[in-house]
């Protein structure tokens, strides 16, 4: 299923544009979600690991974080925790290859609500992240 990119778009433009960024150790996600996401209309920021991501917290106001479970030096459930333990809480949608009931828990735990298993179609993403720019929206 392909997003209509027009209306995400049309949507996005009555939003303030922030940034969204895409953490995942995989080059050819971070590219196609990139190119996805700023076709979109978001100002995109992609890192290859959790320890790049407090610096470009530092310097972009940000809607939402889009991080792979799976990495090497720092899973994604650490990687929430270690941000949350330095001040930064955003929304987050996790995503993997695959996901347990155990890991899932464990994500819910930390309070990301938005778990999406590869192979997610850019629809699903989209509306991932507007319901979490909607639901920062009214905090």
């Amino acid at each position: 299923m392909f997003v209509n990119l027009l209306e995400v778009e049309d949507h996005i433009s009555g939003c303030n544009k922030n940034t969204v960024i895409i953490v995942d150790d995989d080059e050819a996600v971070r590219d196609s979600l990139s190119v996805l996401l700023s076709l979109s209309g978001f100002d995109v920021r992609a890192c290859k690991s959790g320890y790049e991501v407090p610096e470009v917290l530092k310097q972009f106001q940000t809607d939402c974080l889009i991080i792979d479970v799976h990495m090497p030096d720092m899973n994604g459930l650490e990687l929430v925790a270690s941000l949350k333990s330095r001040g930064f809480e955003m929304p987050v949608v996790l995503i993997s290859g695959n996901i347990d009931d155990a890991t899932r828990a464990l994500a819910m735990r930390a309070g990301i609500s938005q778990v999406l298993e590869k192979p997610f179609s850019d629809e699903s993403l989209i509306r991932a992240i507007r319901s979490l720019r909607n639901l920062n929206a009214t905090r």
